[in-house]
C-alpha cells in the first residue's frame, strides 16, 4: 500500500520504508511515529553502553521518566553517540508539562543540537527531529490547554472586572506561546503546522468570544490565519481535516481564510498590472514599488506571542498593549535569502562568544550563510545563565515596556536591568534593555548587552537588527550592516523585513543619517546589490 506524504499529498515511491520516505514531489522528510522503536530494534545492543540499553526498554515502553535518567547518564559515558542524544530529546519532550515548559523545551533543543554536531546527515537525527516536534505539539498543546483553561478560571473568580480579563489575557498568552513554540520547530511539516495553527486560531475565537479582544489577541489570530493560508493554498485537505475537530469555530476561520486569499488576489493583480506598467516606465523603480505593496498586506500580521522566541522592534510606534516590541519577523529555521559565496570561507568554530561574533560578521560580509549557521550551533553550546524568578521578571518587563512606550529611556532601562537580575536566561527582556540602551542613546552598553543576548538565542532576528543599529550609531557602520545582513537570514519573513527597511530609510532620512545608510545598504543588498566593505 502506498504511503502519501504528509505535506503535499502526494503516494510515495515504491522503494519507500514503511517507517520513513523522501517525498519525490516535494522532498518532505515523512516520518512514523514508531520509526525510533522500529530503529532501536536494529541496534547492536552488544555494542552499546549499560545506560543506553536500558534508555531504549524504557522508550519501548513509553517509561519516559526512566529513559531520561538512563540516557542521561548515557551520554556522560559516551557523549559522541548521537543515538543517545536523540533519545534523549525525545524523553525530554514527552515529560514536558506547563510547570516545566521552558526547562524541558531548551533540554530537548540542546540535545538535538548536540545530535546534529555529531552525525548532522543521518537518520536517526533527521528522523528523530521530526518526531521531537510532533510530540512537542502532543505536549505544547496539553500545556496550552491548562494556561486557556485557568484564563477562563480567573475571569470568573474576579467577576469580569478590567483586572479579571487583563489576567485572562496573560494566562492565554502563555498558552498560546507554547503553541507557537511547537509551530516554529515544525514550521516545515505542513500537517504539524495546521494542527498547531487551527488550535491556536479557534482558541483566540473562544478567547474573543468568552472574554473580548483582550491586548494582541486580534493581531495573534491574523498571524495565525495567514500563516495557515500559506497551508491551505497548497493542501486544503489537511486544513479541512483540523477545522473538523474545532466545530463552533470552523465557521468563522474558514471565512478568515476566504477573505485573505481575495486580498491576495488582489495584490497579485496589483503587482501584475504594477510590473506591466513599469516595463513601460524608466521613472519607477520596481523592487520598492512590490516592497510597497507587499508592506500594506503583511503589516499588522506578525504574531507574538509574549513567550519563547518573541521579538523586538526598533520601532516603539508599533508598541500596542502586547508584551514587548514587534520588528522583523524570526524563525527557528534560517530562511537563506542569499547563497553562500565559495570563496573567502572561516573556520566555522569557536569557543568564546566575542570570537563566535567576529567570526559571524566576517561570515556575513562573504554572505557564507553555511558558517553563521554553524557558529550558531557552537553558541549554543556556550553555558547559560540559570533560570530565575519568571513572574517577577515579567511583571518588570511589562512595566519598562510602558516607560519605552512613554520615552522614558532611562527609567525604562533601569527597570528593565531589575528584570534581567530577577532572570538573566530571558531572552527578550535581555533584548529589550539592548533595545532600550540604543533608544536611549547608550550605545556601546546596548552592543555588550545584546551581544550577551545572542548566548540566550543567536538565532533572533531581534536580538541582530537592535545590536546592528548601536553598531551603526557607535560609527562602527561595517560591522552593522553585518549584523544586520544576519538578522535577515534568520528572519521568517523576507518580505515583511525588506519592507520594514523601505520603511526605516524614510523615516531616518532627515534624523540619523547613520541608520539611513545602514537601511538603504542592507535593502540594496536584499535586493541583489551587495556593498563593498570589510570587516
Amino acid at each position: 500500500m502506498s504511503l502519501l506524504c504528509k505535506s503535499c499529498g502526494a503516494p510515495s515511491n515504491a522503494s519507500a520504508s514503511l517507517f520513513s520516505f523522501i517525498c519525490d514531489y516535494c522532498g518532505t522528510k515523512n516520518v512514523d511515529p514508531e520509526y525510533l522503536k522500529q530503529y532501536a530494534s536494529k541496534i547492536d545492543i552488544a555494542k552499546a553502553n549499560h545506560s543506553f540499553q536500558l534508555g531504549l526498554v524504557a522508550i519501548k515502553s513509553e517509561d519516559f521518566k526512566n529513559a531520561e535518567k538512563h540516557l542521561e547518564a548515557s551520554v556522560l559515558e559516551d557523549a559522541n553517540n548521537s543515538e543517545s542524544w536523540v533519545y534523549l530529546a525525545l524523553s525530554k519532550v514527552a515529560l514536558i508539562k506547563p510547570s516545566n515548559y521552558e526547562k524541558y523545551y531548551d533540554s530537548a533543543i540542546q540535545c538535538l543540537n548536540k545530535a546534529k554536531l555529531i552525525q548532522p546527515d543521518s537518520d536517526i537525527y533527521l528522523n528523530g527531529s521530526i518526531l521531537v516536534q510532533s510530540k512537542l505539539l502532543e505536549t505544547s498543546t496539553i500545556g496550552a490547554s491548562y494556561f486557556i483553561d485557568t484564563a477562563y478560571k480567573k475571569n470568573l473568580a474576579y467577576s469580569g472586572s478590567s483586572q479579571a480579563i487583563s489576567a485572562a489575557g496573560e494566562e492565554a498568552t502563555k498558552g498560546l506561546g507554547l503553541i507557537n513554540n511547537a509551530y516554529q520547530l515544525g514550521i516545515a511539516n505542513a500537517e504539524l503546522a495546521s494542527k498547531a495553527l487551527v488550535y491556536a486560531a479557534a482558541n483566540c475565537i473562544e478567547f474573543k468570544n468568552k472574554i473580548g479582544n483582550y491586548g494582541d489577541i486580534e493581531d495573534k489570530y491574523k498571524f495565525y490565519i495567514a500563516e495557515l493560508n500559506k497551508i491551505y493554498i497548497k493542501r486544503r485537505d489537511l486544513v479541512e481535516n483540523e477545522l473538523n475537530l474545532f466545530t463552533p469555530q470552523k465557521s468563522q476561520i474558514q471565512k478568515s481564510l476566504d477573505k485573505l486569499s481575495q486580498q491576495n488576489n488582489v495584490l497579485a493583480a496589483n503587482n501584475a498590472n504594477s510590473s506591466d506598467n513599469s516595463s513601460l516606465s524608466n521613472g519607477i523603480n520596481k523592487n520598492l514599488l512590490i516592497v510597497a505593496v507587499v508592506g500594506v498586506i503583511v503589516s499588522g500580521i506578525y504574531f507574538i506571542s509574549g513567550e519563547k522566541k518573541t521579538a523586538v522592534s526598533s520601532n516603539p510606534s508599533n508598541i500596542s498593549g502586547s508584551s514587548q516590541v514587534s520588528s522583523p519577523a524570526k524563525s527557528e529555521t534560517p530562511v537563506s535569502v542569499i547563497e553562500s559565496s565559495s570563496e573567502n570561507k572561516i573556520d566555522a568554530s569557536c569557543n568564546l562568544l566575542d570570537e563566535c561574533v567576529k567570526k559571524s560578521l566576517l561570515a556575513a560580509v562573504s554572505e557564507d550563510v553555511d558558517s553563521v549557521r554553524k557558529l550558531a550551533t557552537f553558541i549554543d553550546q556556550i553555558p547559560k545563565p540559570d533560570q530565575g524568578n519568571r513572574p517577577i521578571s515579567r511583571k518588570l518587563n511589562s512595566e519598562a515596556l510602558e516607560l519605552l512606550r512613554k520615552n522614558d529611556f532611562d527609567s525604562a532601562v533601569n527597570i528593565f536591568k531589575s528584570a534581567v537580575k530577577e532572570n538573566p536566561k530571558d531572552v527578550e527582556i535581555n533584548s529589550n534593555l539592548g533595545f532600550a540602551l540604543v533608544k536611549g542613546g547608550r550605545y556601546k552598553e546596548a552592543i555588550a548587552v545584546l551581544h550577551n543576548s545572542l548566548i540566550l538565542d543567536p538565532r533572533r532576528t531581534s536580538t541582530w537588527t537592535p545590536l546592528a543599529e548601536a553598531y551603526a550609531l557607535d560609527n562602527k557602520q561595517n560591522e552593522a550592516l553585518a549584523s544586520m545582513w544576519i538578522g535577515l537570514q534568520w528572519s521568517a519573513d523576507r518580505e515583511k523585513s525588506v519592507s520594514y527597511y523601505a520603511e526605516r530609510i524614510e523615516k531616518e532620512k532627515n534624523d540619523r543619517p547613520q541608520l539611513f545608510e545602514l537601511y538603504k545598504s542592507i535593502l540594496d543588498w536584499a535586493n541583489g546589490k551587495k556593498p563593498d566593505f570589510r570587516i
